[in-house]
């Protein structure tokens, strides 16, 4: 999959790392919240697993973030 390694991708894994971090939440916790398996966020964060649209937005909102400022700053 070309697309996981592009460089959009690397930063939608940063800014959703970054993001998480500064909310003060650990991959586990994300990955609870998500109800997830516990190493869902770090296969996200790591760029080993992709997401969709709703995807984004449910991770977006599980820390607590914007997910349309979290869009703007993928974009830029």
């Amino acid at each position: 999959m070309k697309h996981l390694n592009s460089r959009c991708h690397r930063a939608l894994m940063s800014t959703l790392a970054d993001a998480r971090k500064a909310a003060g939440m650990s991959q586990r916790e994300v990955s609870s919240r998500l109800r997830r398996p516990v190493n869902f966020s770090h296969l996200v964060e790591s760029g080993q697993r992709s997401l969709n649209v709703c995807e984004f937005i449910d991770y977006a909102k599980a820390i607590h973030a914007d997910p349309v400022q979290l869009l703007r700053r993928i974009m830029t």
